[in-house]
């Protein structure tokens, strides 16, 4: 073909984060549940917050190093949440690219006193010119429910790439809804977060034992039985769906926080249903509202337990075999439901606090 074999290799290796920010200035980047989007999306917009941070050392330099050859100037990061965004949006919009700027200015503005005015004319200065400094980092499409809120969203991202093309953005999104949805589409360059090559999955193993010890929450002697327990786990050749999942960064979290205490079940529906009861306890344990009261879960189970399956699980990917209402049963039988608290079955009548329970996310 008159190819040479070093450039079909070349043209085949996957992409950094940086590489693809060095060569494009806007892009949309597309991932499954819990492939780290939303992570990603964070740790650049904190690693450019913290450039000004004298002695940076280990991986917080080596974030600053990388994107500072992926930009040759230091870019003000601005990481809009789509879902929130949705929620406030006007009624009245449009859809221009006004809107997005808008948003930006009333995210920042939660951040520093400056006035509103002031803000705004600073802003667009740095949108401004042919080396712009603003990175926006627009987290979650998939995540606007209501299709004309998204629709107009999507609207005014497309008329700021238009007017606004050499500002660097970053747009993410589920890949099935944005490849599949009719609604989702935009005239920008797309790429997908692939899975954690296995040398990514050992360290990962190893950081997160390393540092949970070093913070006190794990003794050394049981986060080094832990990790081995789970590295020996996840090389075994009869457990292929184990090493799957460890491929996703979400699910590889959740493996080594159940194989920390008892480790890892044999099947996935088992470690979902582990993993749900943990942090349910841990939440209940943590979760008070201002007074002291305890909060959220335990009536949201309760609710959700009475709720038709499909709409839990439009909100959550439970694996094969486990249904949204087998989940509901799963949260409303572990240890942090069955507390001490009595609740009432909840109906549209029961408004008021004392007739609902002290939770606080239902009494609203």
């Amino acid at each position: 073909m008159g190819v040479a074999l070093d450039a079909l290799t070349s043209a085949a290796a996957p992409l950094s984060t940086y590489e693809i920010m060095r060569q494009h200035t806007q892009f949309v980047l597309l991932g499954d549940p819990g492939s780290g989007k939303s992570t990603l999306t964070r740790r650049i917009a904190s690693a450019l917050a913290a450039v000004a941070q004298p002695n940076q050392t280990g991986q917080a330099e080596t974030w600053s190093a990388a994107l500072n050859a992926a930009f040759p100037r230091w870019l003000l990061p601005v990481r809009v949440v789509l879902s929130t965004w949705a929620n406030h949006l006007s009624p009245n919009s449009e859809g221009t690219a006004t809107d997005l700027i808008d948003e930006s200015v009333h995210i920042l503005a939660q951040t520093a006193k400056v006035d509103d005015n002031a803000m705004q004319k600073r802003f667009l200065v740095r949108l401004s010119g042919s080396e712009p400094s603003v990175l926006l980092l627009l987290d979650g499409l998939d995540e606007v429910a209501d299709v004309d809120k998204r629709r107009k969203l999507l609207a005014s991202v497309r008329r700021f790439c238009q007017h606004y093309g050499d500002v660097p953005l970053i747009i993410t999104c589920r890949a099935r809804p944005y490849t599949e949805g009719e609604h989702y589409r935009l005239p920008l360059p797309d790429f997908e977060i692939g899975p954690l090559p296995q040398p990514a999955i050992r360290a990962f193993v190893e950081r997160w034992h390393a540092e949970l010890a070093w913070a006190g929450l794990y003794t050394e002697a049981a986060a080094a039985s832990a990790r081995q327990r789970l590295l020996t786990a996840l090389d075994d050749p009869n457990r292929h769906e184990l090493r799957e999942m460890a491929e996703t960064p979400l699910l590889l979290t959740m493996m080594a926080r159940v194989n920390y205490k008892r480790g890892l079940p044999n099947s996935r529906a088992k470690l979902y249903e582990e993993y749900v009861k943990q942090l349910l306890y841990e939440w209940e344990r943590a979760k008070l509202d201002e007074q002291g009261k305890r909060r959220g879960w335990i009536c949201c189970c309760k609710r959700a337990a009475s709720l038709p399956p499909v709409w839990i699980g439009r909100w959550t990917n439970w694996p094969t075999g486990f249904t949204a209402r087998a989940a509901a049963a799963t949260l409303w039988t572990s240890p942090a439901v069955t507390c001490a608290m009595r609740w009432k079955p909840f109906t549209p009548a029961a408004r008021t606090k004392r007739q609902r329970g002290p939770c606080a996310c239902c009494a609203s």
